[in-house]
C-alpha cells in the first residue's frame, strides 16, 4: 500500500516545488519513466517520492539557472497594464470573497443560542468556537491579501486544520477518544492531532461514498494540505516566490526581497484564486458539521446546498 504521504503531485506542481520550468520536469519523465497517475483535480501526476529523485540529478543546477532566466524575462514583461490587470482582478475577487465571507458570519450567528443549548464541554460548542475562529482568519487573510502581503498564505493551513478539529468533535462525539480529545480540548488548551483528525474524517467520508476507499481519501486530503502547507513551511521556495532574484554562472544575485507587501502581482493573484478553495471549505464544513449535530433549518441547508452549486459554478468558469 503506498502511505499517505507519497500521495501523486501533478507535473505542474512538481515543476513549481522543484524550482524549474516544466519543460525540463518532462524531460526528466520522459527519461525516467517514473509512476504517472492523476492528482486530486484528475491531472496528470506523478508520486511526490519522485521529486527528491530530480533533486538529486546532477543537471539540477542548470535547469534551476533556466527556471531563474524565463522567471526574469517574465518579470521584466510584468509592466504597466499587465500589473494593473493582475492587481484589479485580486482586489476584484477578494472583493467578491466578503460578501460571501459576509453571508457566512450572517448564518454563523444565526446559530449562538443553539449552540449556547447545547452546553459548556459539548462537541457542538467546540465546533461553533472553533468555526468562529475559521472566520476571523479568513477574514484577516483576505484583508491582508488585499494589502499585498504574500505570507498570508500559510493561514490556508491554519483554517483548514481549525474546521478539522471541529469536524473531529463531531464525528467522534461517541468515541472514548473522541470524548478524551474533547475533554482536553476545553481543559487543558490540547488539540488532537491533524493526522489523527484527517484519519477520522477520511474514514467517515468513505462510508458516504463507497467508491472512495479511506486510503484514498486521505491521500486526498494529505495532497491538498500539502499543497497548503508550502506557505507554513519555511522553504526556499516560498521566499523565491515572493522576491526577485537571478542565478547566473552559478553566482546568485539579489535584487528585491519581500520585507511585507510583495511586489510579485501575479503571485497575489494567483494566491488570490488559490484563496477561493478555503472559502468553499467553510460552507461545505458549515453543512457538515452542524446540519444533523445543531441541527441546522432545512432553509438554511438549501441555502448552503445552493452557495455549493455557486462555487461549483464559479471554479468551472475561473482558470487556475
Amino acid at each position: 500500500m503506498i502511505k499517505s504521504k507519497d500521495y501523486f503531485v501533478s507535473f505542474i506542481d512538481a515543476a513549481s516545488t522543484l524550482g524549474i520550468i516544466g519543460d525540463d520536469f518532462l524531460q526528466w519523465v520522459k527519461k525516467d519513466i517514473p509512476e504517472v497517475g492523476k492528482d486530486y483535480i484528475n491531472r496528470k501526476a506523478i508520486r511526490k517520492s519522485y521529486l527528491e529523485t530530480c533533486a538529486l540529478k546532477p543537471d539540477y543546477l542548470d535547469k534551476l539557472e533556466r527556471s531563474f532566466r524565463f522567471e526574469n524575462v517574465e518579470l521584466k514583461g510584468e509592466t504597466g497594464q499587465k500589473i494593473e490587470f493582475y492587481q484589479r482582478e485580486r482586489l476584484n475577487l477578494l472583493k467578491l470573497y466578503s460578501v460571501f465571507i459576509a453571508d457566512l458570519v450572517k448564518l454563523h450567528k444565526k446559530y449562538k443560542d443553539s449552540a449556547e443549548f447545547h452546553g459548556l464541554e459539548s462537541p457542538v460548542l467546540a465546533a461553533y468556537l472553533l468555526f468562529s475562529k475559521a472566520i476571523s482568519i479568513l477574514i484577516c487573510l483576505c484583508e491582508n491579501l488585499e494589502q499585498g502581503y504574500w505570507y498570508v498564505g500559510s493561514m490556508l493551513r491554519e483554517i483548514d486544520e481549525t474546521l478539522d478539529v471541529a469536524l473531529y468533535f463531531i464525528l467522534s462525539k461517541d468515541k472514548g477518544t473522541g470524548k478524551s480529545d474533547l475533554r482536553k480540548w476545553f481543559r487543558l488548551g490540547a488539540s488532537p492531532g491533524h493526522s489523527k483528525c484527517r484519519k477520522t474524517i477520511a474514514e467517515w467520508h468513505s462510508q458516504l461514498n463507497p467508491s472512495m476507499t479511506q486510503d484514498n481519501q486521505q491521500i486526498l486530503m494529505s495532497s491538498l494540505y500539502g499543497l497548503k502547507s508550502k506557505f507554513t513551511h519555511p522553504t526556499f521556495q516560498s521566499i523565491r516566490d515572493c522576491s526577485i532574484m537571478s542565478y547566473t554562472n552559478g553566482e546568485v544575485s539579489i535584487e528585491r526581497l519581500c520585507y511585507g507587501i510583495s511586489s510579485r502581482q501575479k503571485r497575489l493573484w494567483e494566491l488570490a484564486h488559490f484563496t477561493k478553495s478555503s472559502i468553499w471549505t467553510c460552507f461545505q464544513q458549515f453543512m457538515f458539521i452542524f446540519a444533523q449535530s445543531m441541527p441546522l433549518l432545512k432553509e438554511d441547508v438549501d441555502y448552503l446546498l445552493e452557495y455549493d452549486k455557486k462555487f461549483a459554478e464559479l471554479d468551472s468558469s475561473w482558470e487556475w
